[in-house]
Formats: structure tokens, sequence, C-alpha cells
């Protein structure tokens, strides 16, 4: 049988640059829930007849260009990994022909939300409307969850001291939600668990194998049992909330809070956090509860010549081989794309919030095609269209 090879595109300034695959060293793109998208290509530097250095002074690699890297199988279709700015540029020559190398470097739209830090008061405005103001200024398109509290300017006023992605990734963690850009398009939402899980993952399971190394860690010590507390400045009164188990839908069958009730449950008092109403205390909650949604962790490399598919962070994906405990969904929060000339690798990183089988996983499904348009997905179908989401009921998944 034909081995298939995997597609690698990279364009600059929105035109493919197939010329440059000769000489390709290296490309690496990392994809991550708490951080910018990043990439690094590296390309081998010769000297030309006429004694200038290949690519050297071509404008083509300055800093600020617009670079996006796609790849893909032909079997399974080619999405974009990254459509972002080069920041960087590391130049190194040498004597020594097969030394002298050309490095750009850069991330995702981040870098220019990045750039000025601003003294803003946002008077009068949900948190869901401030990100969709920011978004827009930009020329992103958006998909938002209403975070339905609108503070009063007698009672407080958001206040901006920082960089735009800086500010909504701040504004986004007291909510709970996450604060990422993909392509053209901005998310400020709670995490992706409504999506069908991607192409299956599969560690000693024969001709299904798909993992060359897969490693877990659980934690037991996250907070289970949360509270936070303010007083009304007018009715100068008490108002409590708490929180006793992950808000989020369920991806396993023992949460941390099932686990600890064996022992002493682990209590957390949230302090320090400002909040003028229940649902912002209920935002600061969800977002105090992180560690109880990711006490379970695993990574892993794929063997991507097997895989034949391209795994995406901010998305789950279902495991299998790894026994009752440890099989089962996972939310992806990192993964690593390396193309070299040995092939292409994929190393990845997740979380979930609980042990063993829910019962409704499904371990036959066939592969999604990579280039299927969901919401959520950041593929082109979507990235024009601006969605304001609904305010997600804890537990539940947002349609």
């Amino acid at each position: 049988m034909a081995e298939i090879k995997e597609v690698v595109n990279i364009s600059i300034n929105g035109e493919k640059q197939d010329s440059l695959i000769p000489d390709l060293i290296r490309i690496e793109v990392e994809e991550e829930v708490d951080a910018a998208s990043v990439f690094r290509v590296e390309l081998a530097l010769a000297v030309e007849r006429d004694g200038k250095w290949r690519y050297l002074d071509e404008e083509l690699f300055q800093v600020w260009n617009r670079l996006s890297i796609e790849a893909g199988y032909p079997d399974s279709g080619v999405e974009t990994l990254i459509d972002g700015y080069i920041t960087h540029v590391n130049v190194n020559l040498s004597n020594d022909a097969e030394e002298s190398t050309l490095e750009i470097s850069g991330m995702d739209a981040s870098a220019l939300m990045d750039l000025e830090e601003k003294q803003l008061a946002w008077s009068n405005k949900k948190d869901s409307e401030i990100a969709q103001q920011i978004f827009l200024s930009y020329g992103l398109s958006y998909e938002i969850e209403d975070t339905v509290v609108r503070p009063q300017e007698t009672v407080a006023t958001t206040l901006q001291t920082e960089s735009d992605i800086r500010f909504l990734r701040r504004l986004a963690a007291r909510n709970g939600f996450e604060c990422t850009l993909r392509g053209s398009k901005g998310y400020f939402r709670s995490p992706t668990l409504d999506l069908p899980p991607q192409k299956i993952l599969a560690i000693r399971f024969g001709g299904e194998t798909n993992l060359t190394s897969l490693r877990f860690r659980v934690d037991g010590t996250p907070a289970s049992d949360l509270t936070i507390r303010r007083i009304d400045p007018f009715e100068k009164q008490e108002a409590k909330e708490t929180m006793s188990e992950s808000p989020r839908r369920k991806l396993g069958a023992k949460g941390l809070a099932d686990l600890q009730s064996s022992a002493r449950k682990d209590r957390l008092l949230l302090k320090n956090q400002i909040a003028a109403s229940s649902e912002e205390m209920r935002g600061r909650l969800r977002e105090g509860y992180r560690g109880g949604d990711r006490f379970v962790h695993v990574e892993g490399e794929i063997d991507a010549r097997v895989y034949r598919a391209v795994l995406r962070s901010k998305r789950l994906v279902t495991i299998k081989g790894a026994g009752e405990q440890y099989s089962g969904r996972y939310y992806v929060t990192r993964v690593r794309h390396l193309f070299t000339l040995d092939g292409y690798t994929q190393s990845f990183e997740g979380a979930r919030n609980g042990v063993g089988l829910t019962g409704d996983e499904v371990f036959a499904a066939a592969a999604l095609p990579i280039a299927i348009s969901l919401p959520g997905l950041g593929g082109a179908s979507v990235e024009s269209g601006n969605r304001v989401l609904p305010a997600q009921q804890e537990g539940s998944t947002i349609p």
C-alpha cells in the first residue's frame, strides 16, 4: 500500500510559498488553550552564484508580515494550524554550508492585540460586550458567551490597565471562560465540550494503535468545595455562593469531590475577588474550580503516519486502550505540530474532570473529516459570522 504523505502549505501575505519547500528544515506550531498559538519556521541558507545569501535580503521575511500554515492529509482534509504574524527573525551564518539558517517565528493575532497598554474605564458594559467591541476594533469576527451582568456605574466600573489581549484574558478568567484566537475569529466563552470528539486515539490496541506513548497524572489536591462571600454595599448584608462539584460537563464517572468524599474535603474560601452580584460570584467560583476541572491530566505522542489526521486543541478527543479508569474523553489543552525531514509528529496534552467511564463514550466512531464545518472550530465557514451565545448553565453545554 502506498504511503499517504501529509500536506503542508506556508503562505506569506496571502501567497503560497511552494518555492521554500526544498530549503525547509523545520516547521513547528504550538496551539494552547491558555496562551497564544505560536510558530517557528527554519530554512537552510546558501550563497547564490552572485555571492548573495538566498532569502536574507527578501522583504518576504520581514517582521509583521502575515504568515499562515496549513496541514492535513489528502483523505481527511487540510486546515489552517495558525494564521498570524512574524514577530522575530533569527539569522545564523556559518562557513559550514550546512549550518547557515534563517528562523522566522511569530504568533496569532494576539501579537497585534498586545502592542499597546491602555488605561480605560468601561462603564455600564457587560464583560461580553467589552469583548465584542475589542474584537471588532481589530477586524475580527467573534463567538462570545453572554456574561449577563451589566455593572451599574454607581456600583462598579471595569477598569483596563493593560493591553487588549491581556485585559480580555483577565475578564475571561473572572467568568470561568477562555479567551482565544483562531485565524480571524476571537472566542470569549466557556470551554467547548459540546462538539463531537476528534478522531480516536488508541494505545496498545492492535491495528488501531496510533499513539507511541501516553502518560497520565492525577492530582487529588485541588479544592472541591469552594465558597465566596461579599457584603452588599447598600443593604449591608452578606451574600454567599458555594460550589461543591464541577460546573462543567462530566467527562469521567467520578469527579474530584467524589474521590475526596472518603477523606476530608479540600475547602477553599475565595478572597480578594471583587464581585458586584451573585452571577459574578458564580463566575469567580467557576474559575476557582479550574484545578478540579483538570485534575486528571494526560500527555502523549501521536504516530502521525497511522493517525492521518490533525489533532486540535480546545476540543474533545476520545482515548482508548488505557483501561477503564483512564480511557474516555479528554479536553485537549495543548498540541505541538512538528514537521521535519523525518516527517510529521504531534504531541499533545489534555485534561478532564473525572476518572472512569461515563457510559456514553463511543469507541468505534469513524473519524470526523478535518475540514468539517462546526461552530467553534474556527474554519472558514464560521469565521465570517458573529455569534453571541446564551449564558451557559452549570453542568450543561452550549449548542
